[in-house]
């Protein structure tokens, strides 16, 4: 990402609508499919924790790391966790070749909307899954649909936007059983797409986080209705998608 998305990551992730609800949809799906629970003796890793949306949550659930490409981001949530009373263990680290971390070290791995940024994106599944212990847990999230392309991903530093059946091909070669994928941020899907192709129509460079603030609470609460659903059945068609694996052992 630009510099200056980690500063507008910073001032939102507390309150916009999508990082909110981001936020409360992962954590009830890994508890839900992948056993996270709180207080457990566990540990935790959020690779590209940016400027630390998921670490106070789940400081919650175990000890948890933090890796990211920024210099800057690392410093920032190494300062925040102090600050809230969570033991530091942020790194400065990249997928798929500069990890700072030994294999079998991890329980769970969190990589939120992270592999769409590497452009070798099943070398940076292996690693991940060399990362986990036996039987440990991978949560990702991923933007979905290439027709969903837009400035916005650019901005990103986005190499791609999957669907659901790319996604699941890719993680089981990397050496995981899947135990659920879906797309989410599925009940705002319609307007998503509106916006994004109205956009790329008429050449309008804006960030999407601020297209729709004056919604704020309105789509929070629609989007966090969705982690119900995704309990179940789960959607067919969605902005982004959501996955949970487990790691196969080689015997």
């Amino acid at each position: 990402m630009e510099k200056r998305q980690y500063e507008e990551l910073k001032e939102q992730q507390d309150t916009f609508w999508w990082f909110a609800g981001k936020r409360e949809i992962v954590t009830d799906f890994a508890g839900f499919f992948a056993g996270l629970k709180k207080g457990a003796d566990v540990k935790i890793l959020d690779v590209g924790c940016g400027m630390g949306l998921m670490l106070e949550r789940l400081s919650q659930y175990g000890t948890v790391f933090g890796m990211d490409t920024e210099e800057s981001a690392v410093e920032y949530c190494t300062t925040m966790c102090t600050e809230q009373g969570i033991e530091s263990n942020i790194y400065q680290g990249a997928l798929p070749n500069e990890v700072p971390f030994e294999p079998n070290s991890f329980d769970f791995i969190f990589a939120l909307d992270v592999i769409e940024h590497v452009e070798n994106d099943c070398a940076a599944l292996s690693v991940l899954n060399s990362l986990l212990k036996e039987n440990g847990k991978l949560i990702l999230t991923v933007p979905a649909n290439m027709s969903l392309w837009s400035y916005n991903d650019e901005l990103n530093h986005h190499f791609r936007r999957y669907d659901r059946q790319e996604l699941i091909e890719k993680v089981i070669r990397a050496g995981f059983h899947i135990i659920k994928c879906s797309y989410y941020n599925s009940i705002l899907y319609p307007s998503v797409w509106a916006v994004r192709h109205i956009k790329n129509a008429f050449h309008i460079h804006s960030s999407d986080v601020n297209s729709v603030s004056c919604f704020n609470a309105i789509l929070r609460t629609l989007f966090i209705s969705e982690k119900y659903r995704l309990r179940g059945k789960g959607f067919k068609h969605g902005v982004s998608l959501i996955l949970a694996c487990e790691k196969v052992s080689p015997f």
